[in-house]
């Protein structure tokens, strides 16, 4: 997911965005100057499988599979720097960027809300870019944790204010039914 103080094209605003997903590549060079510690952490560094295991704030994804690219690739469009004798500007070429890294890992209740939870005072949005893979026909949707975190974050979050919560539609697949998942 990522979190955006304001969603702005405009090289003056300052937006903190946070990604959830495989983790982001913080060393990349378009998202390098912007990348934002206090907007991550690492929901899978208890897995035995993680190159990571035991550092919970490295957000850093999981190299051995490809689809870990997923979440340094949204977090490109939407804040990689400018300027930087890369490709391109991000939407928000300005703004911090953070990840967390919990899909690569097992998934359940408590991971999501952790997830939807995390340092919701210094994140403003969520931006949620998966989806469960469906059939298009099963409805599932979240969990009782999952549920408190987001209700607390749109609440309490931004010291008041409320979290945002964004989510991706069409992630789970070629079968995708975005209406069954939640």
């Amino acid at each position: 997911p990522f979190i955006i103080d304001s969603i702005s094209l405009h090289r003056d605003a300052v937006s903190k965005l946070f990604f959830w997903t495989t983790g982001i590549e913080y060393d990349h060079p378009d998202l390098a100057a912007n990348y934002d510690a206090k907007a991550s952490y690492n929901f899978n560094s208890r897995s035995h499988n993680d190159p990571h295991r035991g550092n919970s704030h490295d957000p850093y994804p999981n190299r051995a599979d490809t689809i870990n690219t997923h979440g340094t690739r949204c977090a490109g469009v939407t804040a990689a720097s400018a300027d930087n004798n890369e490709c391109g500007a991000g939407v928000a070429c300005d703004a911090h960027v953070g990840g967390i890294r919990m899909l690569d890992g097992p998934v359940d209740d408590g991971v999501e809300a952790g997830s939807l939870g995390f340092n919701r005072n210094h994140i403003d949005i969520y931006s949620c870019s998966w989806g469960p893979d469906d059939d298009g026909k099963t409805y599932d949707g979240p969990g009782p944790l999952t549920k408190l975190a987001m209700r607390e974050g749109a609440l309490l979050g931004r010291h008041g204010l409320g979290s945002i919560y964004v989510w991706a539609a069409g992630n789970g697949g070629r079968n995708d039914g975005c209406n069954f998942d939640g």
